[in-house]
């Protein structure tokens, strides 16, 4: 059997080098960009662009996630926590309950305004890692994963 992989796409920089092949997830803003499986917009009340969104994703099949249909319960049966940060944490959290062995991240940099929500990507990052799910982070612009220095704390010696 082949393990289950899986690309999620946010919409930093480096989201456009993902490949086109297997299954994506991404976030709402990519819908007609680029194939997705799925698409995520983890809000309770959908704006107008994002209702739009949802509703060219039902026109392409794929399925839209939003706080009314994910399945919060489970999930935070199942991991005994309701750590989320943004949608990309939703999207890991899902994608380690639904078994899959590979987790490539391409446009997920946690910059500058989005710095606030690192902490939670980086635990769902651990999550899986620590499952013995792989989670390779591409791209030169992400922060995920690393400290502010870049160095390893209490060494002189840079993360890899």
């Amino acid at each position: 059997m082949i393990p289950k992989e899986l690309i999620i796409l946010g919409i930093g920089q480096g989201w456009k080098s993902a490949p086109h092949v297997g299954e994506a997830w991404g976030v709402r803003q990519l819908i007609g960009k680029r194939p997705l499986d799925r698409a995520f917009k983890m809000h309770t009340v959908l704006r107008d662009v994002e209702i739009l969104s949802q509703k060219k994703a039902a026109e392409l099949g794929i399925p839209f996630y939003t706080t009314h249909n994910y399945p919060i319960k489970e999930i935070k049966e199942f991991f005994k926590t309701d750590f989320f940060t943004n949608g990309v944490c939703y999207m890991l959290a899902l994608a380690i309950y639904e078994g899959y062995k590979k987790i490539d991240l391409y446009g997920i940099n946690q910059r500058r305004e989005l710095a606030k929500e690192k902490c939670g990507v980086d635990y769902w990052c651990g999550q899986a890692m620590g499952r013995g799910i792989e989670v390779p982070v591409h791209g030169k612009y992400s922060q995920l994963m690393k400290t502010h220095n870049h160095n390893i704390y209490g060494y002189e010696e840079k993360q890899g």
